[in-house]
């Protein structure tokens, strides 16, 4: 069964040429168009069943404002799924501690794009799929050390970490020198067990998404999939 979905993207010309491409390949019944989160509320309301919302990567931090847009919150349907020009690692981390359900990398060729949108809609991979959370293994005695956090300032860190900021931009973000930064960060990695800051941040978003509940039909088609790389 085909889906309805919303489009969330900064650019109506993008969103319009992907709503566009998403029917004409049978992605979607129906894909309507919201540029950022303003209409998002108001035409989830007027379709009722809603089965994902398709996010443009650049409305990233929207989501992970407090307070950001119902369409995101997490563990709810429909599935909240990022679409990005490219994938590293730091937008997968970004996407899992913003809640949201999966990342697809718009530049890949448009056959595996499809099938790519046709396994993350029918809940058959998600953010935790993504290689990153393979290649970081977490500390064998990860649940029988203490906290590695000291305050609420050392989880705003790995918060931050998490979100791929360098150790100034984490400075100017908690008010604290660089050198106290990178202090704090060297005991939490004594404290954990984690090789690294990027390790430090798997073990975070772990604690954090990893019962994330991902679950969405679709079918899909083969035509217009050119279009589908634009974002």
């Amino acid at each position: 069964m085909a889906s309805h979905v919303i489009i969330c993207h900064t650019s109506e010309e993008h969103a319009a040429r992907l709503a566009e491409a998403l029917i004409g390949a049978r992605v979607a019944t129906s894909a309507q168009v919201s540029i950022g989160f303003g209409r998002a509320n108001e035409l989830a309301g007027q379709f009722g069943t809603i089965d994902a919302f398709l996010i443009d990567s650049r409305l990233i931090e929207k989501c992970l404002e407090r307070g950001a847009a119902a369409p995101v919150k997490r563990r709810e349907s429909p599935r909240r799924i990022v679409l990005a020009p490219s994938v590293p690692n730091s937008l997968v981390i970004q996407t899992a501690q913003a809640g949201l359900d999966d990342v697809i990398d718009m530049s890949v060729p448009p056959d595996v794009l499809l099938a790519s949108l046709k396994d993350s809609l029918g809940g058959r991979r998600n953010i935790m799929s993504h290689p990153i959370w393979r290649s970081i293994e977490s500390p064998r005695d990860v649940h029988t050390i203490a906290s590695p956090y000291r305050d609420a300032i050392d989880r705003e860190i790995v918060s931050m970490i998490s979100a791929g900021l360098t150790d100034e931009e984490i400075s100017h973000g908690v008010y604290l020198s660089c050198q106290t930064v990178r202090n704090r960060i060297s005991r939490m990695l004594e404290r954990s067990g984690a090789r690294n800051r990027t390790h430090l941040a798997s073990i975070h978003i772990h604690d954090q998404y990893s019962n994330l509940d991902l679950v969405l039909p679709c079918s899909t088609g083969d035509s217009r999939q050119s279009a589908l790389q634009t974002s």
